[in-house]
């Protein structure tokens, strides 16, 4: 089975000149898109813009967040807030886990 493709920027050893190494990295730039409009959505409460916040926070520097990477960290935001809430009530009345 063949390996995935690795980014060109992860590249350390390879058969490739350095133009096409160039080319191949203007080329995932380009196909990455812009991400200028990583913020949470309006209709995420206080404690889920919190996650969505915390995340973006800690994957900023990495460079690897994009606009459409909203859809995907408001998502795993709302999942975080809610498996919490859930933990949290099973934590008060260990009964609820049956339920």
């Amino acid at each position: 089975m063949a390996r995935p493709c690795k980014s060109a920027s992860m590249l350390t050893v390879c058969s490739q000149t350095k133009e096409e190494i160039r080319v191949r990295e203007a080329q995932e730039k380009q196909l990455k898109g812009d991400g200028n409009k990583v913020i949470p959505p309006g209709f995420l409460n206080k404690e889920q813009r919190r996650i969505f916040r915390s995340i973006v926070k800690e994957l900023e520097p990495s460079g690897i967040l994009g606009n459409l990477d909203v859809y995907i960290l408001t998502q795993c935001a709302v999942a975080i807030d809610r498996l919490q809430t859930m933990e949290r009530m099973i934590n008060e009345a260990p009964e609820l886990l049956t339920n």
